[in-house]
């Protein structure tokens, strides 16, 4: 029989709250065997990530072990050692690819500075083998030119390929176990595949074992050969990939959702476009030599024509580094743009005057990707949802505050007692419906959904789009709705614009594109979701 090399028995973490203690994790008991792949699926909240972070000791502070627990490693009980012996296994014979790389890396280091660390910290090397190593692991993890990536920054690099240098620190010493936290939540379909491939490769390559957290089911068949679902703390389910699989219990439709009736609207309306982009150019300029001479563009967004009326919901697909989320950020006069126009209700938006854009800012809301790091953490949700309203002028007293904020609380499905909490007291999807009652509390018009389900479980997805349709059809918003997916794109949107390296590559109504798409790069794309 094969020993484990990784048994969890016991494990409970706790924590204190006004309620009284709160379980994440309520008597886990699970192993890894050597050179195996075990999936952790669940949805937001269900303990996954806690359960992860329990295996290096990476718990936040507040979090409470339970006497009983034990992490067993190679023998050894993990919770038994010193934080000094526990620096020895952690990134040496345990390695760690967290969820967000942009959060996970330092954004003052370079790429090649922050490998050679993890090096340093566990081998006695010189610098030159440093160098080789990094650019060695680079290599081994696709980056196509290790030399130049050496020496960029992570904010110079897409999240894909940031993905990928974490990998590369997380392997660097060639560990034993490898966890990996979400590693393709935020990615869109076709850079998930690569690094589900990348990550099998690897485990194959040096005989590693990995626990895989994920929320998606579809993800965990991929990469698993067994697979426990976590639900409030609990086991609810284990057994081999092929078992649960077969249950079909842990699944999601998204053409299943109802969806709202269409806003009737009449002709004069639907007449004119609420929001009308004529040659959107974005253009960065790249520049080299001592003088930081302009020797080229990057050509973000390109000649991009978009046309979104009162009340629809125009969604834009397209691949990591398409150039989605530029549209949106010049949509909303956040970048500079090249060339074109924003016409909103026949107000060309690049060339408004400070005072007239600050009134319009009530009129274009956006709802952000990752909704933790779009909340400040060192303010309570009932100032968070209300600062717009102060800035906007909408309220005059705090008694007109509290009431509006009880009411937008209630409009997204959360508790008014929510309001006096801060960000990290909810979980990602109870984040994202505060996001949402934050850009709802002017009464916009317009709101720019940035890939707001992609941080989410399933559960939690189909729960955000659902919310979304009820109040676009309660409040007659209109919707540009960023997404790399194509399920979410046809279960809320009524148009499709596929964007490639910067252009619109073919666009109409949704279920023409998805039935019968023209573009080769539309045909792909459609052809890996559904």
């Amino acid at each position: 029989m094969t020993a484990n090399l990784l048994e969890v028995k016991q494990l409970t973490i706790g924590f204190n709250t006004s309620q009284g203690k709160m379980l994440a994790v309520n008597n886990i008991n699970f192993n890894i065997t050597p050179n195996e792949v075990v999936a952790l699926i669940g949805e937001s909240g269900s303990g996954k990530t806690m359960t992860a972070l329990a295996v290096p000791y990476l718990l936040p502070p507040a979090a409470q072990l339970a006497n009983t627990s034990q992490i067993i490693f190679k023998g050894q009980d993990l919770l038994n050692l010193s934080e000094v012996d526990f620096q020895k296994i952690r990134g040496r014979q345990i390695g760690l690819v967290f969820q967000e790389p942009m959060t996970a890396l330092n954004p003052v280091l370079t790429i090649g500075n922050q490998i050679g660390e993890v090096l340093k910290k566990h081998f006695k090397l010189s610098k030159k083998a440093v160098y080789a190593r990094v650019l060695e692991l680079l290599h081994e993890v696709g980056i196509k030119d290790p030399p130049y990536c050496y020496g960029q920054y992570p904010h110079q690099l897409s999240g894909g390929m940031r993905q990928r240098v974490v990998i590369a620190i997380a392997i660097a010493c060639h560990p034993d176990l490898l966890i990996a936290d979400e590693p393709t939540s935020a990615l869109d379909v076709s850079t998930e595949a690569q690094i589900l491939k990348l990550l099998h490769d690897l485990q194959i390559k040096f005989g590693m074992s990995m626990l895989f957290i994920t929320h998606d089911l579809n993800v965990a068949k991929k990469i698993s050969s067994r697979i426990l679902v976590l639900k409030d703390g609990n086991v609810i389910d284990q057994g081999t990939t092929e078992q649960i699989l077969q249950q079909k219990k842990y699944t999601v439709d998204f053409s299943a959702i109802d969806k709202a009736p269409p806003i009737a609207a009449d002709k004069k309306i639907l007449a004119k476009p609420l929001l009308d982009i004529k040659e959107l150019c974005v253009y960065f300029p790249i520049q080299k030599g001592l003088f930081k001479r302009t020797v080229g563009f990057v050509k973000a967004v390109d000649d991009v024509n978009l046309r979104l009326y009162q009340g629809k919901t125009i969604a834009v697909v397209g691949e990591s580094g398409s150039g989605k989320t530029t549209l949106a950020k010049a949509i909303l006069k956040l970048l500079p743009i090249y060339h074109g126009q924003i016409f909103f209700e026949d107000v060309n938006l690049p060339k408004s005057p400070p005072l007239q854009l600050h009134k319009l800012r009530r009129d274009i809301q956006i709802i952000f990707q990752d909704p933790f790091s779009s909340l400040n953490p060192r303010m309570l949700v009932v100032d968070i949802i209300a600062e717009g309203l102060w800035a906007q002028e909408l309220i005059k007293t705090d008694q007109e505050k509290e009431q509006r904020v009880d009411e937008l609380l209630e409009q997204v499905g959360l508790s008014k007692d929510f309001k006096y909490r801060y960000p990290h007291e909810f979980s990602g999807g109870q984040r994202q419906r505060i996001g949402i009652a934050r850009a709802l509390a002017v009464k916009p018009q317009l709101i720019v959904c940035d890939e707001p389900t992609s941080a989410l479980d399933v559960e939690s997805q189909l729960e955000i789009i659902t919310l979304l349709q009820k109040l676009q059809n309660k409040f007659k918003l209109s919707y540009v709705f960023i997404t790399h997916n194509i399920p979410l794109a046809a279960a809320i949107a009524d148009d499709i614009a596929v964007m490639q390296q910067g252009k619109i590559v073919e666009q109409g109504a949704t279920h023409a594109i998805l039935k019968n798409p023209k573009h080769p790069y539309t045909k792909k794309l459609v052809a890996i979701e559904l």
